[in-house]
C-alpha cells in the first residue's frame, strides 16, 4: 500500500530537495498535461538534473516505486468525484504564519503550472473555461507573491483576521480552478484521440455512473441501456 510518509523518506534519502507538497503539485501538472511527459524527464527534474546514486538495485526499485506510487495515487483525481487538493496548511493569526502559507501555495501552484508546461500544454488548445482557470491560477500566484512582498511599513496587523478569511475563500477558488484545468486537459486529450481515429484509453474517458444518462444519447439511464 502506498504511503506518503514512506515516499517522502525515500525521495529525501536519494537527494530530492524539492518539498513534498511541491512534488505532488508538479506531478499533478505532468499527469494533467496534454502531452505525455517522459518518466526520465520527471526523474531528472526531481533530482535537479543530477543522477541519484544507488548502491543496490533494490534502492533503484524503491525510488521508482515511490514516485510511481505517488503518480498512481494522483491519477485518481481525474475522477471529478475525487477532486485534487493542495497540501494541508493551517494559518495562525500572525504575519509569519500567513506568509508561510502563501509561500507554500505560491510554490505549489507554480509547480502545477510547470508540470503542465513540461507536457507542452498550450492554454489556447483548451476550452474557454480551461483557459480561464489557468489564468486565474497564474493571477492568484502573482497576488500571493505581492502580499508576501508587501513592505513592513504598509502592513496592518489589525487586518489579519480579515486577510485570513479572504485567503480561505481564495483557497476554494484555487481548488475549483486546479480541478477545472485537470478536467479541461483530459477533454483535450480525448478530443485529440478522436480526431486521430485512435481508440480512447480508459483513463481518458470519464466514468459514467449506472444511474446517469447513457452517453449514446438514447435518453435512458446507463444501466438500462448500453451498460448491458
Amino acid at each position: 500500500m502506498f504511503s506518503e510518509e514512506k515516499c517522502k523518506k525515500i525521495l529525501n534519502q536519494f537527494g530530492c530537495d524539492i518539498p513534498f507538497p511541491e512534488i505532488r503539485a508538479f506531478l499533478m501538472g505532468c499527469i494533467s498535461s496534454v502531452n505525455h511527459v517522459p518518466m526520465n524527464t520527471i526523474f531528472a527534474y526531481l533530482q535537479d538534473g543530477n543522477e541519484a546514486e544507488f548502491n543496490f538495485m533494490k534502492n533503484v526499485q524503491n525510488y521508482m516505486n515511490a514516485i510511481m506510487g505517488l503518480w498512481n495515487t494522483l491519477t485518481e483525481h481525474h475522477d471529478i468525484k475525487k477532486p485534487f487538493h493542495l497540501s494541508p496548511s493551517n494559518m495562525e493569526p500572525s504575519r509569519q504564519s500567513i506568509n508561510q502559507h502563501l509561500a507554500l501555495r505560491h510554490s505549489e501552484m507554480t509547480q502545477f503550472i510547470t508540470g503542465l508546461k513540461y507536457g507542452e500544454t498550450d492554454p489556447d488548445d483548451l476550452s474557454e473555461s480551461g483557459q480561464f482557470d489557468i489564468e486565474q491560477i497564474v493571477t492568484i500566484t502573482h497576488m500571493y507573491r505581492s502580499i508576501i512582498n508587501t513592505p513592513e511599513s504598509d502592513k496592518d496587523d489589525t487586518q489579519l483576521p480579515s486577510l485570513i478569511e479572504n485567503i480561505e475563500q481564495m483557497e476554494k477558488i484555487i481548488t475549483e480552478c486546479l480541478n477545472g484545468v485537470i478536467q479541461a486537459t483530459a477533454q483535450c486529450r480525448t478530443e485529440r484521440l478522436q480526431d486521430m481515429g485512435a481508440p480512447i484509453p480508459h483513463s481518458a474517458i470519464k466514468k459514467v455512473g449506472r444511474n446517469e444518462p447513457c452517453p449514446c444519447g438514447s435518453g435512458k439511464m446507463y444501466k438500462k441501456c448500453c451498460l448491458n
